[in-house]
């Protein structure tokens, strides 16, 4: 433990990475409520933001940044895959079920999803350094070919007004017990990620590093909204260039975090996050209103 007045030690370093990780989720978790029918081609960005992905590159001790990368990238992968069945499933079921049912039909798709997440995590094929290039570009090419075929042909709505909006969003998302509960779920995945590097499993960590907690309960969310198909119709144009900026994050941020000490590294982070949030709202906001 580093006993210089003047540095942080290394148990206030770990306690300040969670909590960063944790306000990063619980800012994501107040987006996804804005961009319920506001601002849907970012949430399906948002999907895959890497959040739990960048904390695990930091704050796991093992196995080094390079090799969690390995397995986290093609993780990353399959959560787009995965979220985009979810909303291609969600869309085609929705107006065939009765609205009894509905919330059958948003468990059971979580279900599937949760399961296949599982399935793919066990397989777990690494993808070196030297490939994720080609897996990032591959994927990249693939997510544009599918923007091109299922882009939304109105303009998305003008963004809302700061003032009432993003105060009413607060306190539906802080009155819902859920809110609390996914907080909780988040810390215990962050919990498993350290418990795993304590175990040394290699695998493991990088699996629950790309853990799709965000991704199922941002679907989820959506899913729950009073009239959900407008939103995931445009989803769908997005969900799989999320993983295309999460995948980037993760290549270059595991490529430095080892080289820097812990406070460095958490700096590094949140850098990466700004520049991830910045990339999100640039193909939503930008990119997208020029193509129509």
């Amino acid at each position: 433990m580093t006993t210089d007045s003047g540095a942080l030690s290394e148990d206030s370093i770990e306690v300040i990475k969670v909590l960063a990780a944790t306000c990063v989720f619980v800012s994501y978790l107040f987006l996804i409520e804005i961009a319920r029918g506001k601002a849907a081609l970012a949430a399906g960005m948002l999907l895959t933001f890497p959040a739990i992905n960048g904390i695990t590159l930091l704050v796991a001790d093992f196995p080094s940044a390079t090799a969690k990368a390995e397995t986290m990238i093609p993780m990353i992968a399959f959560n787009g895959v995965m979220c985009l069945g979810f909303v291609l499933a969600f869309i085609s079921l929705y107006e065939r079920a009765s609205p009894d049912r509905l919330p059958i039909l948003r468990w059971a798709l979580l279900s599937v999803a949760g399961a296949a997440w599982f399935i793919a995590a066990l397989l777990g094929i690494p993808v070196s350094s030297r490939h994720q290039a080609y897996l990032v570009s591959g994927y990249l090419i693939v997510a544009i070919a599918f923007v091109a075929a299922v882009s939304p042909v109105s303009k998305p709505a003008a963004p809302p007004s700061l003032q009432t909006p993003w105060r009413e969003s607060l306190r539906k998302l802080t009155e819902n017990r859920q809110f609390y509960f996914r907080i909780a779920w988040f810390i215990a995945t962050l919990s498993l990620v350290l418990f795993a590097a304590a175990l040394r499993q290699e695998k493991l960590v990088g699996a629950l590093g790309a853990a799709p907690l965000l991704p199922l309960f941002g679907l989820f969310a959506l899913a729950k909204n009073e009239d959900p198909l407008p939103a995931l119709r445009t989803i769908r144009a997005t969900v799989l260039l999320g993983p295309v900026i999460a995948m980037t994050f993760v290549a270059g941020f595991s490529a430095f975090v080892d080289r820097v000490n812990p406070s460095v590294g958490l700096l590094l982070l949140l850098f990466g996050w700004v520049l991830c949030l910045l990339a999100i709202w640039f193909v939503s906001a930008v990119v997208f209103p020029r193509l129509r």
